[in-house]
């Protein structure tokens, strides 16, 4: 939840004031695998690992000690999601609604 407020909060700040693009408060979630591709102005880092250090920096009280806990899903775990088809997960969900009326 911290991480997407950092985005938002970032995000909100980058976007604020264009004069062509207005104020935009909020984003979709397609925009997360794009973080990586906004750059810096030197381009040696992203908007990813920026948000990424703040989080860490200001976030994460055990960063770079020992009881530092990284959860990384297991590999089977992403292949698995990777595989997910949208359409037969929405018909799941709209399975799960019926049942739930």
């Amino acid at each position: 939840m911290q991480v997407l407020g950092l985005v938002l909060a970032f995000g909100n700040f980058m976007n604020g004031g264009n004069r062509s693009r207005g104020q935009a408060d909020g984003f979709a979630l397609d925009i997360l695998p794009k973080l990586k591709d906004v750059k810096s102005s030197d381009n040696m880092h992203s908007l990813l690992s920026y948000i990424v250090s703040y989080y860490l920096k200001h976030f994460d009280e055990d960063a770079g000690k020992d009881t530092c806990v990284y959860p990384l899903p297991e590999p089977q775990d992403l292949f698995q999601a990777s595989q997910m088809k949208f359409e037969d997960f929405e018909k799941d969900l709209r399975k799960l609604r019926k049942d739930l009326n």
